[in-house]
């Protein structure tokens, strides 16, 4: 029934399915990885079927958590739980802030950015993006700031800085919390009452 349920639920035939779980269930320490084509759908019950899955076939019991969302760059499972990786859309906007980081951006993010009016990036590397700001602010570097990110399997973890950033560069939190100050926006700090108000997928497997 379960793997039947998790066909149903995730539109994997059901001899596709049943032939991977059959093959998990000889593994003798089973990890069960899944991306994007699963927590795009935001759908808790389809990953809830994976769930099952997992602990039926021994990759999920009291000792470990053998499921795993592949979510991207380092705290991207803290940014899917704050729902900053939706897409957006540009409607007719006059200016664009991008928040980069010491992340490279994609072909298509710089395409979508050359018709906007007026563009400010927050990096910390020059890339095709920078070239095309009208104004860039300098950010640190993972490396050069303190803070916390949720690892794969869902723990929060302390990151230490171990570099002192250049003069003059500052945390991108702090940047932005300034910004958000000058043009009158509240700024929330309670980041980790957002961050657990709703229940992270990788936490399901552990009720």
């Amino acid at each position: 029934k379960v793997i039947d349920d998790a066909a149903k639920s995730s539109g994997v035939a059901l001899d596709t399915l049943t032939r991977a779980a059959r093959i998990l269930a000889h593994s003798v320490s089973p990890v069960i990885l899944f991306g994007k084509g699963i927590t795009a759908q935001r759908d808790e019950k389809l990953v809830e079927a994976l769930v099952s899955l997992a602990t039926l076939v021994g990759a999920v019991d009291s000792e470990r958590v053998g499921l795993i969302s592949l979510k991207g760059e380092a705290n991207s499972l803290a940014a899917a739980q704050l729902r900053l990786d939706q897409p957006f859309k540009l409607n007719g906007h006059k200016a664009v802030f991008v928040a980069l980081g010491d992340d490279y951006p994609s072909k298509r993010l710089v395409g979508r950015m050359e018709k906007v009016p007026y563009l400010v990036v927050q990096a910390s590397y020059a890339s095709a993006l920078t070239e095309k700001a009208d104004v860039v602010l300098p950010a640190t570097i993972w490396a050069e700031q303190e803070g916390h990110y949720l690892n794969l399997d869902g723990r929060l973890q302390k990151a230490t800085k171990t570099l002192a950033a250049p003069a003059g560069v500052r945390e991108p939190a702090e940047v932005l919390t300034e910004i958000a100050t000058r043009v009158n926006l509240a700024v929330h700090t309670d980041w980790q009452t957002a961050l657990h108000a709703r229940i992270a997928m990788v936490a399901l497997g552990k009720n």
